[in-house]
């Protein structure tokens, strides 16, 4: 009797998905406003080249070296030279994008990779469709399906786990570099489009901005490890988040 494990294959990454040809090539930039729209934030975005102070490469030799509000690196620690921040401290409900359009592997089922975030908003306890916030999504191209289990909206709340109060300004919050994972399955051949989004308050006077980076390393989890009836345990092996 046989019974499905998880072994991870290392796979290629599309082309400097991880920003480590220190540029923001093969990625899409855009810039916009945030507004709420029948009860839900909105995000409106164009297309645009990186745009200074919006659209920010930071490498280690880059001050400062640590947040001003978070005092935590920059620089993703978890390997790279490269991160990069979206979005900054002004205010006037701005938002920004970066978005990576790519072709999964025909001859691969599951295709997994981590990005890494650290996140810092003002928190004006307005109503949470009016909150600033950083949005991680991706969908299938050709139906604008979103794909399961990859998107997320992290929301300036004060009760939010994980975050804390900036020691620099009580009423900013932030959360420190943190690992998460998305997975593609049953999409071999499809065209994906990841995208990162960050956004002020929709009031217009308070910010939100990210920081963020791309694992170096894709995987394929597959399901082949025999289980057999005598034994008690199996360990199963994960990606971040």
């Amino acid at each position: 009797m046989a019974f499905a494990a998880n072994a991870m294959v290392a796979q290629n990454c599309p082309p400097n998905i991880d920003f480590e040809s220190g540029t923001f090539d093969g990625w899409q930039c855009s810039i916009g406003n945030t507004e709420v729209i029948n009860g839900k934030n909105v995000i409106n975005l164009i297309p645009s080249p990186p745009e200074k102070r919006r659209h920010e490469l930071i490498t280690k030799n880059d001050a400062p070296l640590l947040d001003v509000y978070g005092q935590f690196p920059r620089l993703c620690p978890y390997g790279g030279n490269y991160s990069v921040k979206l979005g900054n401290e002004s205010v006037g409900a701005q938002a920004e994008g970066i978005s990576y359009t790519f072709t999964l592997p025909a001859t691969t089922d599951t295709f997994t990779f981590t990005y890494f975030y650290a996140v810092v908003f003002e928190d004006p306890r307005h109503s949470l469709e009016q909150q600033p916030r950083f949005f991680v999504t991706a969908y299938d191209v050709e139906t604008g399906a979103i794909v399961s289990c990859a998107s997320f909206d992290y929301v300036s709340n004060g009760t939010l786990p994980g975050f804390q109060r900036s020691p620099a300004n009580p009423n900013v919050m932030f959360k420190n570099w943190s690992p998460a994972s998305l997975q593609f399955a049953g999409l071999a051949g499809r065209t994906v489009r990841l995208e990162f989004k960050t956004a002020d308050c929709t009031i217009g006077g308070h910010f939100g901005y990210a920081y963020l980076d791309v694992a170096q390393n894709c995987t394929n989890i597959l399901s082949t490890a025999p289980y057999c009836r005598e034994t008690n345990s199996l360990l199963l092996n994960a990606p971040y988040g």
